[in-house]
């Protein structure tokens, strides 16, 4: 659960940064659906991006009262299926582009963001690349 609030904080604060002017329920429930397929990643082998967006659709199916727009939902599923992908959306054309992109960028900028791998205590036994790893606070 710290991980998603973590996600979605840093993901709300580059949106009032970047002045994108995004929901607040949009940044916070794509932040807390990104990561929610991961068990079957630990349990099956099968991609958490893959699962996380079919459970994505069934909470969107079931809770209509979550009262995102179409566009937001796509904004949100794409997001999710991107959140493992570098994002190549340039910040000064962003306002331009559509919100999927946007949400793409922002969802993949916050989760690589709130990564403590400078602090880990496995960081010198994990798999990930230092490209992957983040090794610096940033202020």
């Amino acid at each position: 659960m710290e991980h998603f609030i973590d996600v979605a904080r840093i993901a709300w604060i580059l949106n009032l940064e970047q002045d994108f002017r995004i929901r607040k329920p949009v940044i916070y429930g794509m932040a807390l659906l990104h990561d929610i397929g991961k068990y079957r990643q630990y349990e099956e082998g099968y991609p958490h991006e893959k699962a996380s967006v079919e459970i994505a659709k069934i909470i969107f199916r079931d809770l209509p009262e979550l009262s995102f727009t179409e566009e937001e939902k796509q904004g949100i599923l794409t997001a999710i299926q991107n959140h493992r992908v570098q994002q190549n959306v340039c910040i000064d054309q962003a306002k331009n582009t559509n919100l999927s992109d946007i949400l793409s960028w922002l969802l993949y900028t916050a989760d690589k963001k709130s990564r403590a791998c400078y602090s880990c205590l496995a960081e010198k036994e994990c798999n990930w690349t230092i490209e992957k790893k983040n090794m610096e606070i940033e202020i």
